[in-house]
């Protein structure tokens, strides 16, 4: 298992650790970005019921899908593209809440959604939870012991800066946990703190 950041959660990423190397990838998956999914009303992928074995989609009106081809996005990542028949589409009175299409059927995109699933649960918060830890070293070293910046030339050098400085980031830690001191509230950047201002 590997704790990662948003920045290394594609799914084709996810499902090739898992098949290549069986190496598990923990972490938080882009959220839906469909108009549906943006505006919280409509039917985005997730409320269409997928049957992989039987190779059908079945749209929240009831209707069964006609088409199921699987291909590859820009990326070379797997994707199933789903279609619903045409006359099934242009009589649904959910049309408006379905798709912005005039006369085109609903189409969908299915990629792998079990990591989407997966980061609602109690679970996953627990596991993931260990990533505020790195998190939070990676910053210390960073801000407080120049970890980005080598001073000395080569790479043995470079190695004992490193280890010294994994040394002394423990060391400060055993002073703070013994002095209890409480740990630093984690800092929001401007960006986010817009919308309690307004």
């Amino acid at each position: 298992m590997h704790l990662i950041d948003a920045g290394y959660s594609a799914a084709d990423q996810l499902g090739r650790s898992q098949q290549r190397y069986g190496v598990d990838l923990v972490g938080s998956v882009p959220l839906n970005q469909n108009w549906q999914a943006r505006a919280g009303q409509g039917f985005d992928g997730s409320c269409f019921a997928i049957d992989g074995p039987a190779r059908v989609a079945t749209c929240p009106a009831g209707c069964t899908s006609v088409k199921w081809l699987p291909t590859h996005d820009r990326h070379r990542g797997d994707i199933i593209n789903i279609e619903f028949r045409a006359a099934d589409c242009r009589a649904c009175v959910h049309r408006p809440l379905c798709t912005r299409a005039i006369s085109e059927p609903r189409g969908i995109t299915v990629r792998p959604q079990a990591a989407r699933q997966r980061q609602t649960t109690a679970a996953f918060a627990e596991q993931y939870a260990a990533r505020a830890g790195i998190e939070g070293t990676l910053s210390q070293g960073t801000r407080a012991f120049g970890l980005r910046r080598a001073r000395y030339r080569g790479r043995v050098k470079t190695h004992l800066q490193h280890v010294l400085t994994a040394v002394a980031i423990n060391v400060v830690r055993l002073v703070a946990c013994n002095d209890e001191t409480p740990f630093a509230k984690a800092r929001r950047s401007p960006f986010a703190r817009l919308p309690s201002a307004a």
